[in-house]
């Protein structure tokens, strides 16, 4: 969690035109925002992170920092359209490392969340502690979710000199998209409008078996998903139905092949929609 604080700086320093990335811990394992901008043109801030954080923190913590001509991808796990939408012990956690982040705790949701996690705060203790408190000089041979598992441009890649452990085999199964997270997004697709930005969603890669049990639900999320004025879907929950052979640990969490084909298809689509800065729009920085 301590990545947090390194992302928002990244966010305030990184000029404009530029693609942020927000999600859950699929878009960390997932998304190469380095190639991202390479192929697009644009500056890139991955500030995916946890998915306990919920997606409504999420656009809370990246609206001060969107401007005119910027591209906004959303990319959550399905959960976060569900009971995840508020987040869970993460957002309580955070304020322990970032207290400047209570104030994106604004909702009657958020803070019935945060004030019942802070038990599990007070008893955090070691790779807790780690996912806490972590500096840039802690090791992280055997633990993932290090802060210098992540990049200085906010991508996590200390996952990919790891050896996978393979998808779980308990499934779980994903409740249907809230009214709360569907206006939510919606809200926040006008907020983004009003900034000059643009707004877009590429659905999570998910396991072959874990997808095919919660297809309804994933269909539902992207019908609900495309009702909302300025908001382009940039695929379909079926796309993103991958073989266990590219994830890292969990049904989510692509490996580095996973990542790299994730990655491609998602640079194919923002350049189908005509994300490409041209060299008058913007000016990379190196």
């Amino acid at each position: 969690l301590a990545a947090y604080t390194d992302q928002q700086q990244l966010l305030a320093s990184t000029p404009s035109p530029k693609i942020i990335i927000i999600g859950g811990s699929n878009a960390a394992f997932g998304l190469d925002g380095e190639k991202i901008g390479k192929e697009t043109g644009y500056h890139v801030v991955n500030t995916a992170l946890q998915a306990g954080l919920g997606l409504e923190f999420m656009m809370k913590a990246t609206k001060p920092f969107v401007r005119s001509g910027d591209i906004v991808l959303i990319s959550p796990e399905y959960e976060q359209f569900g009971p995840a939408y508020t987040g869970g012990e993460w957002i309580g956690m955070l304020y322990v490392v970032d207290p400047h982040s209570i104030k994106y705790i604004t909702s009657l949701r958020q803070v019935a969340k945060f004030l019942g996690q802070l038990l599990t705060i007070m008893r955090a203790e070691g790779k807790e502690l780690m996912v806490l408190f972590g500096s840039k000089s802690d090791s992280c041979t055997t633990w993932v979710f290090c802060r210098n598992s992540f990049d200085t441009t906010g991508n996590l890649v200390g996952h990919l000199d790891m050896k996978p452990s393979g998808v779980p085999e308990r499934i779980t199964t994903f409740e249907d998209p809230s009214a709360a997270s569907i206006e939510g997004v919606t809200q926040f697709s006008e907020f983004t409008l009003h900034r000059g930005a643009k707004l877009f969603l590429s659905f999570p890669t998910l396991a072959f078996a874990h997808f095919d049990a919660n297809k309804k639900t994933a269909e539902l999320t992207r019908v609900a998903l495309a009702r909302i004025p300025g908001l382009t879907l940039l695929d379909k929950p079926e796309d993103f139905r991958y073989q266990n052979e590219l994830f890292f640990d969990t049904e989510y969490h692509m490996n580095g092949v996973g990542r790299e084909k994730r990655t491609n298809a998602v640079i194919a689509e923002l350049i189908e929609n005509g994300i490409v800065a041209t060299p008058t729009s913007v000016r990379l920085t190196r």
